[in-house]
């Protein structure tokens, strides 16, 4: 990328605060994080004053595990703050542990936090934590592991610990796309360096067919939501999931593909969306444009399955089309972690 990362990240906060949609792929998923998504992450005041506001009346006392802590350790630091006795901060990535590592030593603080370098499914630790907190939610809420990585996170916790976040519902709706879509050859840049980077990191190519998009207008949804996932952190939720969603269309519009947003629940009291978030912007699946007309009804069997990793779901979307109560078309989505 031609442009230093501190110009970049000043660019982007520019063109998503002055409204412009824009489309690139669903990043998260991958292990391509660089201090440009660290810092749009990190500078999300809406994510980080409710997780703030959780973590200050939930980790006084308490040993607490951070799962996936990053380069700048921001919810270890919050436990610390907030009175934890001890934070284990678990990171798999070797340069954002060494660089939390560093950020800790500098803040005099490597006694309250202890940096763990790995996948929290290869580690021990030396006790049980009272407290457990995570930011490793997708734009889709599964989509970056979180239910099996969880799930398998129980055993460094006591029977009664805490969970921040404790609940994430991921939304799902048809959409017709908006008219006015932000290109530039610096997004292009940008986008196209980090395809590149995903494919070096998997190790070949495929096709990518989740879009996140900022500042979706929510004028261009064509039907109420309905639920597509409900992931409830203090409980052992599955890993594979089929339900089937319907909706019932507003009024004569184009179709083009279906919007999945979520809803984090990071305790009872603060809930971020993600029309207000840049963390975890609504992600766009393409279904290829349908003309539709009022009280046409969608029909959509909804499949997560995981992928061959064992960790990030597949996502799998059957739709039928229906007028007067006869199916006029169809179309399939088949949203694969990296390929069939």
């Amino acid at each position: 990328m031609e442009l230093e990362e501190e110009n970049l990240f000043k660019t982007a906060q520019r063109i998503i605060a002055e409204g412009n949609v824009i489309f690139c792929p669903s990043l998260g998923e991958y292990p391509v994080y660089d201090e440009l998504l660290y810092n749009m992450m990190g500078e999300d005041a809406a994510k980080m004053n409710a997780y703030e506001q959780a973590i200050r009346k939930a980790a006084k006392d308490k040993i607490a595990v951070d799962i996936g802590t990053g380069s700048g350790a921001p919810l270890a630091l919050m436990c610390a703050a907030a009175g934890a006795k001890q934070v284990y901060a678990i990171e798999a990535g070797a340069a954002a542990a060494q660089q939390a590592g560093e950020l800790i030593r500098s803040k005099k603080l490597e006694d309250k936090i202890k940096i763990v370098h790995g996948c929290s499914s290869a580690i021990e630790l030396p006790e049980k934590a009272g407290l457990c907190v995570s930011e490793i939610i997708g734009n889709i809420g599964s989509s970056e592991g979180v239910i099996s990585i969880l799930n398998d996170a129980r055993r460094f916790l006591k029977s009664n610990a805490g969970m921040i976040p404790g609940r994430c519902v991921t939304n799902i709706a048809p959409v017709c796309l908006p008219q006015k879509i932000y290109d530039s050859d610096l997004l292009k840049e940008v986008v196209n360096g980090y395809i590149e980077r995903i494919y070096q990191t998997v190790g070949f190519k495929f096709p990518l067919t989740r879009y996140a998009v900022y500042n979706f207008p929510e004028s261009n949804i064509i039907a109420e939501p309905e639920i597509f996932e409900d992931i409830r952190f203090d409980r052992n939720p599955d890993a594979e999931t089929l339900k089937t969603v319907e909706f019932s269309i507003r009024t004569d519009c184009e179709f083009d593909g279906l919007l999945l947003w979520i809803d984090l629940y990071v305790d009872e009291n603060s809930v971020i969306n993600a029309f207000d978030s840049v963390s975890w912007p609504p992600v766009y699946l393409n279904a290829g444009k349908k003309h539709l007309k009022e009280n046409d009804v969608i029909k959509i069997d909804c499949a997560r399955k995981l992928s061959k990793n064992l960790l990030n779901p597949d996502y799998f979307f059957a739709g039928s089309i229906f007028r007067h109560g006869r199916a006029i078309d169809s179309f399939n989505i088949d949203s694969y972690y990296t390929t069939a």
